[in-house]
Order: C-alpha cells, then sequence, then structure tokens
C-alpha cells in the first residue's frame, strides 16, 4: 500500500500500489473528501525516503475548551509531542519557549481571541514562521479570510473531524520536511558556490603571479620582446625593447610594431605575418631600419587560443653578434672585450644557466597556459643559442 495526499483537503489515503500505476486511465476518488484525484493532484508520501519518527514534531493547541483541549491531546499524543494552552497569553509564552512546529489556534477565546494571538506571533520574529491553522466553531467567509490574511496556513471547522485534522497535519509536517531539505540543499549549493569562488580566485592569482613572474623574466632578458595583438598593435614590452625605442609601455602601446622599430607606416616587406601561410615564423629574418649602421633580425612567435585561433604575437628583435667583434668573427676579438670575457667567463656561464633553469621550472608549474609555455621555450631556445655564442667567443678568446 501506498500513502498520498489530497491536493484538495490535505486528506490522507492509503491506496494499492497497482492502482496507482493506472491512475492515469482511472482516476482516483478521495477517501475523505471524495474529491476526484489525478496524478497531478496528488501529493506523494514519498515512503521510500524511509520512515519518520513523527514524535519529532511538536504540535501547540490553543483553545480555552478544556474538554477540546484533552480531547486533541490524548488523540494525537501517540504520533506527536503534544502541549496544550487555555489562553492566548500562555499560548504565545509558549510558542516563544518550545518553538512548534505547527500551532492548532481556536478563533473564539475571551480576553485575547485567536486573531489577536495569531497576530501577535506573526509580529514575534522568533514565531513568525511558525504555521497557524484556525479551529473555529463560526461559520462566515469573512472570518476565514480574516484568518488568511493574518497568515494562518489553513482553517478547520468544529466539531473536528480528527481522520481530517490528522490529514491536514501531515500535509504541514510534510511541507516542513521539503522546506527543511530544501534549505539544507540551498546551504549546500551556496557552499559549493563559494568554495568554487575561493578555487577560482585562487586559480586567478595563480596564473596572476605566474605572468607577472615571467613578465619579470622577459623583462631581464637582453632580446628586444614586444607582445602584439593581431593588428599587430603593442600591447606590452620590456625593458629591453623599452630602452632601445627610447619610449615608455604607455607611449608605444597601441603602436604597430614597424612604427616603433622602423619608424616606417607600412609593414616590414619580410614580416613573416603578412604572408597567411606564416610559413616564416619560427626563422630569424633582418629588420629594416632607418640606421644604416645597425644589424638586427627578428622572430616572431604566433599565439594562439583554445580553438587554435591565431591571437596575436611576440616579436623579438636582437642584434646580430657579429657587431660584437667589430666586424668578421673570425677576425678575433679585441684585447680588451676578451680580458672582459676572461674576467666575466664564468658569471657569463652561470647566468645563462640560471635563466635556463629559471625558465625551465616555470614552464613546468603552467602547463595549462599555451601562450607563456610557447614563449618559454622560445626563451629556451634564445638561452641556449646564447649559450652557445658565448662558448665560440671563448674559444676565439683561447687562441
Amino acid at each position: 500500500m501506498e500513502v498520498i495526499f489530497c491536493e484538495e483537503c490535505g486528506g490522507k489515503n492509503l491506496v494499492a500500489e497497482e492502482l496507482l500505476e493506472k491512475i492515469e486511465q482511472e482516476p482516483l476518488l478521495c477517501q475523505i473528501c471524495g474529491v476526484e484525484m489525478s496524478e497531478e493532484s496528488i501529493i506523494s508520501y514519498m515512503r521510500s525516503t524511509g520512515t519518520t519518527n513523527t514524535l519529532q514534531y511538536h504540535l501547540l493547541f490553543i483553545d480555552d475548551d478544556l474538554f477540546h483541549l484533552q480531547l486533541m491531546k490524548s488523540s494525537l499524543e501517540k504520533e506527536y509531542t503534544v502541549s496544550i494552552a487555555s489562553t492566548g497569553m500562555h499560548g504565545i509564552e509558549l510558542a516563544a519557549e518550545h518553538q512548534p512546529d505547527l500551532i492548532l489556534l481556536d478563533v473564539v477565546m475571551p480576553h485575547m481571541d485567536g486573531h489577536e494571538v495569531c497576530r501577535q506571533l506573526k509580529q514575534n520574529p522568533e514565531t513568525r514562521k511558525i504555521p497557524v491553522i484556525f479551529v473555529s466553531a463560526m461559520e462566515g467567509d469573512n472570518d476565514e479570510y480574516l484568518g488568511f490574511t493574518l497568515g494562518a496556513v489553513d482553517y478547520l471547522s468544529k466539531p473536528i473531524n480528527l481522520q481530517i485534522l490528522n490529514a491536514r497535519i501531515g500535509v504541514q509536517i510534510r511541507l516542513k520536511q521539503l522546506l527543511e531539505k530544501q534549505e539544507v540543499r540551498s546551504d549546500q549549493l551556496i557552499q559549493s558556490f563559494h568554495e568554487s569562488n575561493l578555487k577560482a580566485e585562487a586559480m586567478h592569482e595563480k596564473m596572476y603571479r605566474e605572468r607577472n613572474d615571467f613578465s619579470s623574466i622577459l623583462d631581464y632578458i637582453p632580446e628586444q620582446i614586444t607582445i602584439e595583438d593581431l593588428e599587430k598593435r603593442i600591447i606590452w614590452a620590456n625593458r629591453a625593447a623599452l630602452k632601445a625605442t627610447g619610449k615608455s609601455l604607455s607611449q608605444v602601446s597601441g603602436l604597430h610594431c614597424h612604427e616603433v622599430f622602423c619608424s616606417s607606416d607600412t609593414t616590414c616587406a619580410s614580416c613573416p605575418f603578412a604572408d597567411a601561410s606564416m610559413d616564416n615564423m619560427f626563422v630569424p629574418i633582418p629588420l629594416d631600419s632607418a640606421q644604416e649602421d645597425s644589424d638586427y633580425f627578428q622572430t616572431h612567435i604566433p599565439f594562439f587560443d583554445d580553438e587554435g585561433e591565431f591571437t596575436g604575437q611576440a616579436h623579438i628583435v636582437v642584434k646580430d653578434v657579429k657587431k660584437i667583434s667589430g666586424g668578421d668573427a673570425n677576425n678575433g676579438i679585441p684585447a680588451e672585450i676578451g680580458e672582459y670575457l676572461f674576467q666575466q667567463r664564468d658569471a657569463m656561464q652561470k647566468s645563462i644557466s640560471t635563466i635556463l633553469f629559471g625558465v625551465d621550472a616555470l614552464i613546468s608549474s603552467c602547463r595549462g597556459d599555451r601562450e607563456l609555455v610557447t614563449m618559454g621555450r622560445v626563451i629556451i631556445g634564445g638561452a641556449e643559442k646564447l649559450d652557445e655564442m658565448m662558448r665560440a667567443l671563448f674559444k676565439l678568446q683561447e687562441k
């Protein structure tokens, strides 16, 4: 057998499982009020959730009729915890003290009637959420309407049908259970949302810190590095690039790379991004310059989003190492430079090793950021190339 409640009267019905399965074709009649019940109009008792110990629920009856109070108490105390009060004032005091789950309140009482009791209960923050069912022998729509406007959840007429009373109480208890579950679920969702926010903030802080650390590393690299958007407009530049241009970051931001490095209004003819195929994007190519005595080459690194769409580039400008020797590298190194290299040899090698180790560690800690990983690999490549060139210089110095 299954227990269901009628949506019309709140009556409790015991129904065979096979009848419930056929309710779409053959609606049931409520055993209390006789109203036809369809699948949409029944309130399931949800026995599958387990048997509920109803003694944990506290009912408060407020009525000046002592016989009626004792009858209600004896009828319901086997299922619920029941308290009684014979005056409105006593009832208000018990409600504040015991915080019952439901109050059944008589309307007609001396000194303080049920309407005034209900009004005071709803004005008190400690008792305003306790549901109230009015019980009265009075007949009239106005009295019933007044009760609902004061905050009552139901209205029963005397003499009370104990079966209907038990059903109405069951509905209110079930509603309370559902509200408690909803509150628990809401608290869990809020807590989960709060924890997700904390994790997101921590991740954001970590990424922000890693980006700042990475920018700090790029700031100390001797190559001139700029980060540019799809339009090749500069959005960031390291110290070497700003020093070479003699401008601040705010002054170069928004300018095209050819405007900053080549003092030109047009894109460099050798720029790999002028070609949609971007075949030469990793190949060092000459940098067009307005200064005839300078000799630079440039490398471009593309950035892509998670969908593989091109989003921007890193632009790296490096001075040709042949300028260090004053001409052909095979002609030897001047004595002053040779002496400096001899004195700083160990420091240079340690500095290069520090760059390689630091960037490799940074790549390991931010593998989720493709742009940072790509940039890091390029820096490692540049540092390894620099190490190779320094070793070649040391060999020339030894000769």
